[in-house]
């Protein structure tokens, strides 16, 4: 069967080829063979540079396709590393035709290689089959729209394009289906043909559905597909150019489609020969010289087939290489069989340790002791990060074809703002990745290590194999190792194991067959000591421990917060809607018979001013300064997206007696804060009665340990809200109470230090540990107190309300106004003989409006704010962006019916009038809506003040500048300032008056 197999892949390789040089024949045959070698020869350098690059944007724009999918989960894979994949995958794909399979199970084995759970791994491979061929479909769906040229084939070609889209939808039924956890059984027979596809199958379904089915998710996915088309389509043009032909490009993409339509109905591997003779015959359709058809085609088949198979080949070798080796049997085999010294003579160590030297040398070799690369991005990757949306890669595509081919005035001005952009979000991403690793660099945990003998505390990252370590009771077990020494050691190792209660450890040998739950010689990453000490040797570290293979397999990562999936669910609204925008107003502008490629700025930028990509860094940016306030005052930040969590906790259990004595003040001001206090102890009766009181607390209703274990789950949620104590209590009770208190729909806090309350702080929204807490509890809690007082507590909870507070204005003010001025744009477009605005001046007020809106991230907040814990209301914010954007929409119409009927304006009147109103909406509602209050009685922070007082003064002074020409603007009369400046105001009054109603019924 491999050997027949083999035979029809080459026979279909050979007819391919065969087909391609009948195709060169007959065309060198029907034109001068001089003017065909002539046009081959005088080939611009120029334009063939611009189509290489063309054609390496679209194996970064591949790669974006599976950081889609990998953005939601906590793995992270260099961008170069997925470029270098998409080489690798193209060349199997090519080499070894099993219509994409033997590619997918490249690239399955080169994510799990880095560390990727499988489940997002096959999350990757279903999205981008799905969304590559919904991109093709919407593709074809354009080029047809505009392919004018095709005639009697007309038919033809849409009944080709409907068998296509069945098959599609067909093959996204089976795939969703698949991704569900159904249909391997009734996968097609010719598939178990292909090698590994059964396999691959299985696997598919594997694939989560939050991440496979995911609206935002698959959008993204199908944008970044539809612009390798495009892509691909822009070489062609390039290509064209290069040998002397000016073709429309709106023609040439609908040509390159429709020739894409025959290469994936054919049956010969990469469209050999098919692709050929269907772009030359449509392109001479376009009235382009058969022989400068062939030759465009033949070079756009050397730049994006043959060429890209040299590097494909080496990296593809070097990708296989790599995986054989990750695939291969640990250093030392059966360590727990082995006597002792068999061990340090295979580890090349001994009982004192490692010398300082070979520890730093073999953390060079192996990598930090981390279960997932936690790699600061490189400068490349933050440059990527500020580009990664499938609509801002649009629209430099559009600019960069337009700069070619029409008015190149907004194309340069559109790209220079977008590279404004991209300076401003790098610097600001920069800063946040920077202040990231600083924080993070103080709440590393340390391992006690032997070093030549010494002890000493190293951090868990630089724990290598051959490191002996020193067990305590509470301490995490850093890696994967071998007893030496054990005194009444236990440890818990449930997450390995599901062994409900703590194991002895002690030292010995284990048979070679030794499962690992019956290994008691050794101890793992991911468990922790319970109690007693002891002394191991590291095995395995990092990656190569039992732990990193659960995680990945179980793709253990933090639960989302409430706020997180909020904002997630807002921002694949906005994406829709901008989605929707742009091809609306593409489409009815394109039938008003506009320049199709001026439309198509106008719409993507139109859709960039409303899409969400701005939001997930801003939000990290409030986080981050957040995070750095709280350290200042003593509380650091160990999971960034806790801190809106800590700010919401309207409960606060606490294990820890210590913190309540002579704690009283400080509980008065957490209850006048809206959080209430509870004990939850595994103390008596007594003491906890006694602790309760000196602390200010109640003690009127207590519950035991013993009458947990007899009330029901119901019963407890009911007595969770009413009980103040809870005392003699186990940690599975904690955990039970914790539960029972958020089903009852509070926002709940747990506080401990103990080994006993890791299960408590895990079920806690927010949990809160001590610098002197066992490493367990340190490991689960999301912050940790400098100093064992509750008053630090409160200055947390307020820090927290204030990032929740900023990250909502920024969120309501951005985008009401944005949406009104947009959407009022859109429409009136439709009812001018001219474009409202540039795309470059949409950019333009787009990019100086998002200057103070930074500053909202840092903005002082009013004190009414934080007097009670508020959560996350997605309905309102809706509702809000709706009110709010259509009364800026009715200012926007209001301001085009004074333009055109009072001072009768022109094109470029009219856009600079609309420009400074639009731009001034934006940055008065950001100064009314930040607060409750009348804005005059609350101050902006300085920064914000500062930085909104001149884009308002440089929005009145821009028209009268040398350079306004150039942008698109004119000196307006001061008749029309005075008017923007009275709609303004009219404004300003409108939302201040019905800002009032939204915050009594929020109230």
């Amino acid at each position: 069967m491999p050997q027949a197999r083999a035979r029809r892949n080459w026979r279909s390789w050979g007819f391919g080829l065969a087909l391609l040089a009948a195709v060169i024949l007959v065309v060198a045959r029907s034109s001068e063979e001089r003017e065909f070698a002539l046009l081959l020869k005088q080939s611009a350098p120029g334009w063939l540079l611009v189509a290489t690059g063309l054609q390496a944007a679209t194996y970064l724009s591949q790669s974006a396709v599976w950081r889609s999918v990998l953005r939601r989960t906590p793995f992270r894979v260099p961008l170069g590393a997925l470029y270098s994949m998409s080489f690798a995958k193209l060349f199997i794909d090519q080499a070894v035709p099993t219509a994409g399979i033997s590619g997918s199970a490249l690239i399955v084995h080169g994510l799990e290689r880095r560390g990727v759970a499988r489940g997002p791994v096959m999350a990757c491979v279903v999205v981008e089959t799905m969304t590559n061929y919904t991109a093709l479909i919407l593709a074809l769906l354009v080029a047809l729209s505009v392919a004018d040229f095709l005639g009697e084939a007309r038919v033809m070609v849409w009944t080709a394009t409907g068998v296509l889209i069945v098959l599609v939808s067909l093959l996204i039924m089976f795939l969703v289906r698949l991704s569900r956890n159904a249909g391997v059984e009734r996968a097609p027979r010719g598939f178990a043909r292909i090698p590994g596809a059964r396999a691959l199958l299985a696997a598919l379904s594997e694939a989560p559905p939050s991440l496979a089915h995911s609206p935002r998710v698959l959008s993204e996915a199908t944008g970044f597909n539809f612009i390798i088309h495009l892509l691909d389509a822009a070489t062609l043009w390039a290509l064209l150019r290069s040998i002397g032909v000016d073709a429309d490009p709106t023609g040439v993409f609908a040509a390159f489609m429709l020739s894409t339509l025959a290469r994936t109905l054919g049956v010969i591997p990469g469209g050999l020969g098919t692709f050929e003779a269907a772009s030359t015959g449509t392109l001479t359709l376009l009235g382009i010289p058969l022989a400068a058809a062939l030759s465009a085609t033949v070079l756009f088949r050397g730049f994006s087939f043959y060429v890209p198979l040299v590097p494909g080949l080496l990296l593809s070798r070097g990708e296989l290489r790599q995986q054989r080796e990750a695939a291969r049997a640990p250093a030392v085999e059966r360590y727990w069989a082995l006597p002792p010294q068999s061990l340090f003579d295979a580890l090349h160590t001994g009982p004192d340790g490692l010398a300082e030297e070979e520890a730093a040398s073999r953390l060079e070799r192996h990598g930090a002791n981390e279960l997932e690369a936690s790699r600061r991005p490189t400068r490349l990757g933050v440059v990527w990060m500020q580009l990664e949306s499938p609509l801002v890669l649009l629209l430099i595509v559009a600019a960069v074809i337009s700069v070619f081919t029409e008015d190149r005035t907004d194309a340069v001005i559109v790209l220079a703002i977008v590279l404004g952009s991209v300076v401003l979000g790098y610097s600001r991403e920069s800063r946040a990745q920077a202040a990231i690793a600083r924080l993070r660099e103080r709440i590393t945990l340390g391992v006690k290590v032997l070093r030549e003998g010494r002890p000493l505390t190293v951090p868990l990252p630089a724990i290598v194999p051959g490191d002996v370590v020193l067990l305590s009771s509470g301490c995490m077990v850093p890696a994967d190792a071998r007893l030496l020494e054990a005194t009444d050691l236990y440890v818990s190792q449930a997450v390995l194991t599901g062994e409900s209660v703590p194991v002895e450890k002690r030292p010995g040998l284990a048979t070679p067959d030794a499962p690992l739950a019956a290994r008691d010689n050794c101890v793992f990453r991911g468990t922790h000591v319970r109690s007693g000490t002891g002394k191991c040797l590291v095995v395995a570290s990092g990656r190569g421990t039992a732990f990193s293979g659960v995680s990945r397999r179980l793709n253990l990562r933090a639960p989302e917060t409430e706020l997180d999936r909020s904002l997630r669910q807002f921002g694949s609204v906005l994406l829709v809607t901008a989605v929707l925008m742009v091809l609306v107003v593409f489409a009815a502008n394109v039938l008003l018979a506009r320049p199709p490629m001026e439309t198509l700025l106008f719409a993507l930028s139109l859709a960039v001013g409303l899409s969400p990509e701005w939001l997930p860094a801003a939000h990290r940016m409030n986080r981050v300064a957040s995070a750095q306030a709280m350290a200042a005052r003593g509380v650091l930040v160990r999971r960034l997206s806790a801190i809106e969590s800590l700010g919401s906790m309207d409960v606060l259990c606490t294990d820890m007696t210590g913190t309540l004595e002579g704690a009283r003040e400080a509980i008065l001001e957490l209850s006048r804060m809206g959080v209430g206090i509870k004990l939850i102890t595994g103390d008596s009766r007594l003491v906890a009665e006694h602790v309760a009181r000196e602390g200010g607390l109640g003690t009127t209703r207590v519950l035991t340990g013993a009458q947990l274990r007899q009330m029901s789950d119901e019963a407890l949620w009911h007595e969770a809200e009413l009980t103040e104590l809870f005392v003699e209590v186990d940690p599975t009770q904690k955990q039970r109470i914790i539960l029972a208190l958020k089903t009852q729909g509070h926002g709940v806090g747990f506080m401990g230090d103990g080994v006993d309350d890791a299960p408590a702080m895990y079920a806690a929204d927010a949990s809160i540990s001590v610098e002197q807490a066992a490493d367990v509890a340190r490991e689960a809690a999301d912050f940790v107190l400098l100093q064992q007082h509750l008053d630090v507590v409160r200055h947390g909870i307020e820090a927290g309300r204030r990032t929740f507070v900023n990250t909502r204005k920024s969120i309501l003010t951005t985008t009401s106004a944005n949406l009104g001025n947009l959407v009022s744009t859109a429409v009136v477009s439709l009812f001018l003989p001219f474009l409202p605005l540039l795309a470059g001046q949409i950019l333009l007020s787009h990019f100086l409006s998002a200057l103070p809106a930074m500053g909202l991230t840092r903005d002082s907040v009013d004190p009414e704010w934080v007097v009670q814990p508020r959560r996350w209301n997605m309905r309102r914010v809706v509702r809000f962006m709706v009110a709010f954007g259509l009364m800026s929409a009715v200012f926007g119409f209001l301001t085009f019916g004074v333009l055109l009927h009072h001072f009768k304006a022109g094109p470029e009147l009219f856009r600079t009038g609309w420009f400074i109103e639009s731009l001034l909406m934006v940055l008065v509602i950001e100064l009314v809506m930040r607060t409750r209050r009348p804005f005059y009685r609350s101050r902006p922070a300085t920064r914000l003040l500062v930085t909104t007082g001149a884009v308002v003064v440089l929005s009145f002074v821009l028209p009268f500048l040398p350079l306004s020409g150039v942008l698109g603007f004119v000196p307006p009369p001061g008749s029309l300032l005075l008017v923007i400046v009275g709609i303004t105001a009219l404004y300003v009054a409108a939302t201040a008056r019905a800002k009032k109603g939204f915050f009594r019924a929020e109230a």
